[in-house]
């Protein structure tokens, strides 16, 4: 994974999923080869003790993704992936809870993706999910919790070090803007013409698409 650069100390890191995995599927897995892609039995049982949950900006909101459940998840040297997947089937993300280090790790060019149906739930999701982008780019803390409210997970602040995001958060604000108004089209029950979408808008469905130099 291109994984974001982050700097702090002030993060929960992933003690929820310790408590959820409990110590008997986590002794499993640390059993499991590097790269190892659970099967399905191990899959369903991993959701089983995660059930729905939501990923969020800490004081957003914005709300893109919700109502997830795990699709598939992956060993690493470190800990796990995770594959969410939305109710709606049109949202995806992977999260990388480094057990560890008790870090929950972002992919900010992979790791929030959605997609668009034509119709205005949809775009007013994207519109959701760009602002969250945004923010999460401008210093943003990633918070997991259950359906019950219980946190399973939250990052530190992510910050880049080197390289001058400006750009990139204006980049996302405009795409957010651009599909409000889709959004409202929609509403009013106008047809879209996608031949009037600019280029990088439609990109925007696939975050590895858009400013990856900056991520990489």
């Amino acid at each position: 994974m291109a994984l974001l650069e982050i700097v702090s100390d002030d993060f929960v890191g992933v003690s929820g999923f310790v408590e959820r995995f409990g110590p008997d599927l986590l002794d499993a897995l640390s059993e499991l080869p590097t790269e190892t892609r659970l099967d399905q039995a191990q899959t369903i049982a991993l959701d089983a003790r995660l059930g729905a949950i939501a990923v969020r900006l800490r004081g957003d909101r914005d709300r893109p993704f919700e109502t997830l459940r795990l699709i598939g998840a992956e060993t690493t040297s470190t800990g796990l992936v995770l594959e969410l997947r939305s109710d709606d089937c049109l949202a995806v993300v992977s999260l990388e809870l480094d057990l560890a280090a008790g870090r929950l790790v972002t992919d900010i060019a992979r790791g929030f993706e959605r997609s668009d149906s034509g119709t205005f739930r949809s775009a007013a999701f994207l519109a959701s999910r760009n602002r969250f982008i945004a923010k999460l780019i401008d210093g943003g803390v990633v918070e997991v919790s259950a359906e019950d409210g219980a946190l399973l997970g939250r990052s530190a602040p992510h910050r880049f070090t080197r390289i001058d995001m400006s750009s990139a958060i204006s980049s996302y604000r405009a795409f957010a803007h651009s599909w409000n108004t889709i959004a409202a089209q929609r509403l009013l029950h106008k047809p879209k013409d996608l031949r009037r979408v600019p280029a990088p808008l439609q990109a925007t469905t696939h975050l590895s698409r858009i400013a990856t130099p900056a991520f990489q």
